[in-house]
């Protein structure tokens, strides 16, 4: 094989994986308690982020809407390796 080839064929994998990356199914979020006072929801979560990804607070929003209220992030704790939890507040 030429070394156009190789390197054809190198760039061609490296475009296939990044078109791949960001594409599998997100985590799941589990509700741990929801209350009209506050939401507790666990999952995986990145421990580099600031902040938990967006789909802790989608889950906390539809349940403190049920409520006529909006969620207010409150806590962040690690729960094992990889898993956090957090608490939301439903707020007024």
């Amino acid at each position: 094989m030429s070394q156009t080839a190789k390197a054809s064929l190198a760039i061609g994998l490296c475009l296939f994986l990044a078109a791949c990356v960001g594409q599998q199914p997100e985590e799941p979020v589990e509700v741990i308690e929801a209350t009209e006072q506050r939401v507790i929801v666990e999952g995986l979560m990145d421990k580099t982020l600031a902040t938990p990804p967006e789909r802790f607070l989608t889950v906390a929003q539809e349940r403190c809407a049920k409520y006529n209220r909006s969620a207010e992030l409150q806590s962040v704790t690690s729960v094992g390796t990889w898993g956090s939890r957090m608490i939301y507040a439903c707020v007024p």
